[in-house]
């Protein structure tokens, strides 16, 4: 070892501070022992890893990275340091560029001083780093933070909403229960925040009863289910006493790079926008953007119609038959749910199904049509027409309720039909991350009777493994395969890999999506003998469909 290496060692052996040497490849060195004290890391453990493995921005990606020092000697910034679990925690980092004046290798250093982790662990407060309350990030460190996903998003085309939440009349609960009440409502209010959102968040306090939220947004309506989270998580009962307290807020979002293009900008609007949700009476959100504050108006409409078509009645099933390709004749349906709203007329299923996935309306949605539809079909057998199996959808919701396999047995009960005319379809990302729950859930379904059918079959990832221990019935190949069989020739191949698969299995399969001819003519040379889709029939209401079923056959040039 050369001297100026021994010199190195000793120096980091003694410095309170957090340092890792790189090469200039990246690649670390060396680490100091206050590395080890705050990571768990040892230096051997990091010695040959990527700098920017172990510092950088989770959400951003492997940032700051070799471009942050691109024609500069010195970068100092808000990052990530990582721990032996993998976790990121934010950290003030200092990057140097040490150039060799002989003419050797250039190394990088990364410091984090002691001085900047006192501040991270809440010693300093009012540095804005940590609150002490609540440990979540201050205003300072939260706005660092932003800027970091600003720039991700920046460079990835993405949306990025910021939300700042306030708590309605908090001062009351102070001069009414005590400061000290006051302080635990924060801390609880904060644990269930950051109980409430996804690891690609970014929560801190900006102040006072003031929380902030910075998330990616996917879509353009995530904002306003965003904002409906953050409100219902806030409205939970707070133990007080012999009492229970319950807190309202109101919340103010600003979206980018709609309405600002950077973090200062945006804490401004998303403040405004409080405001005015306050001035509005609290207990509401408001967007900066007048666009987005129209499509959560349109959004809230749409729930509030939607409660009351379940409680006045106003929905309705429609059935589309499920068709053997060889005879024409019918062997089964689908039945769909319709809304009729009195003032706007029917309702597509693509406005409303997604409002109702996001507020839990659709496991009461899906119980209903359950029952109606084993109605039906009970009903339809009573008056003499030929039995066909009826299949309804199943929610994640539904599938994942303890309580619904007596959902469907109450439904069973209800109407006496047979189970073994009731068939539940349930999508394959249902049976995906927990297959081991999934095959029990399954099971339980089928102790009833009723059949079971994959739905959407070769859209998501399942591990064909487990497809031969789920008690399944029927495998529905997807839409997607079958709408470009003539023309893709991958399309065409998975569409025979699932039908070949269905064969080995035992199963019954199904095609969704025919409409053509040339869908026909295809599914029925290889093998799939039962179709579904606008080539027979679209989806009917009850009684134009008992005049179909009552039929018994239905053609092409038949089909209303």
């Amino acid at each position: 070892m050369s001297l100026e290496a021994a010199l190195l060692d000793a120096l980091l052996a003694e410095t309170g501070d957090v340092v890792l040497v790189a090469g200039v490849d990246g690649r670390v060195e060396r680490a100091s022992p206050a590395y080890t004290r705050l990571t768990g890391l040892t230096a051997e453990q990091v010695h040959g890893r990527l700098l920017w493995e172990l510092v950088g921005d989770p959400e951003s990606g492997p940032a700051p990275g070799p471009r942050v020092l691109a024609g500069n000697d010195r970068w100092e910034g808000t990052s990530w340091l990582r721990d032996t679990d993998d976790q990121p925690h934010p950290v003030r980092l200092v990057l140097r560029r040490v150039l060799d004046p002989a003419g050797g290798h250039e190394r990088i250093v990364a410091v984090l001083h002691s001085s900047e982790l006192a501040r991270e662990e809440g010693t300093g407060e009012e540095a804005g780093y940590r609150d002490a309350l609540t440990g979540l990030p201050g205003r300072t460190l939260f706005t660092d933070l932003v800027g970091q996903s600003l720039a991700g998003a920046r460079r990835e085309g993405r949306s990025v909403g910021l939300v700042l939440l306030g708590l309605d009349g908090f001062a009351t609960i102070n001069d009414g229960l005590g400061v000290a009440y006051g302080d635990a409502a924060l801390r609880s209010m904060a644990e269930r925040l950051s109980n409430s959102i996804r690891r690609s968040d970014i929560i801190g306090r900006a102040g006072g009863d003031v929380f902030a939220l910075a998330t990616p947004l996917t879509a353009d309506d995530h904002a306003v289910i965003v904002a409906q989270k953050i409100l219902e998580a806030v409205n939970e009962p707070l133990p007080a006493e012999d009492t229970e307290v319950r807190l309202d807020a109101s919340v103010g979002v600003s979206v980018f790079p709609v309405d600002a293009e950077d973090t200062e900008t945006m804490m401004r609007h998303a403040d405004s926008a409080l405001r005015h949700a306050k001035r509005q009476g609290g207990a509401r959100y408001q967007f900066y953007g007048a666009d987005m504050n129209q499509r959560a108006r349109q959004r809230l409409a749409v729930e509030q119609g939607l409660r009351r078509a379940l409680a006045r009645d106003e929905l309705m099933v429609y059935y589309q038959p499920k068709v053997d390709v060889e005879t024409d004749r019918i062997v089964g349906m689908e039945a769909l749910i319709r809304w009729h709203d009195p003032e706007h007329g029917m309702v597509p299923p693509g406005e409303f199904i997604p409002v109702a996935e996001e507020t839990g309306l659709i496991k009461d949605l899906g119980n209903w049509i359950l029952r109606a539809a084993a109605a039906q079909n009970r009903a339809w057998q009573g008056a003499g027409l030929a039995p066909a199996v009826v299949s309804v959808n199943v929610s994640p919701r539904q599938f994942r309720d303890p309580g619904f396999p007596d959902a469907v047995a109450d439904a069973l009960a209800a109407s006496g039909l047979d189970p073994a005319w009731l068939e539940l379809e349930i999508t394959e990302s249902m049976t995906m991350g927990d297959a081991d729950n999934a095959v029990a859930r399954m099971r339980a379904l089928r102790d009833l009777g009723v059949r079971l059918s994959i739905d959407d079959f070769g859209t998501g990832y399942s591990n064909l493994g487990y497809l031969a221990r789920f008690p399944v019935t029927t495998l529905k190949i997807d839409r997607s395969f079958v709408r470009d069989v003539q023309t893709d020739p991958g399309m065409a191949e998975i569409a025979r890999a699932i039908i070949g698969l269905s064969r080995s299995l035992n199963l019954e399969i199904v095609a969704e999506g025919a409409e053509t001819v040339d869908h026909i003519a295809f599914l029925r040379d290889h093998g799939c003998p039962t179709v579904q889709g606008f080539y027979y029939s679209k989806p009917l209401p009850a009684e134009s469909f008992r005049q179909v079923l009552a039929a018994g056959t239905i053609g092409p040039a038949e089909a209303p």
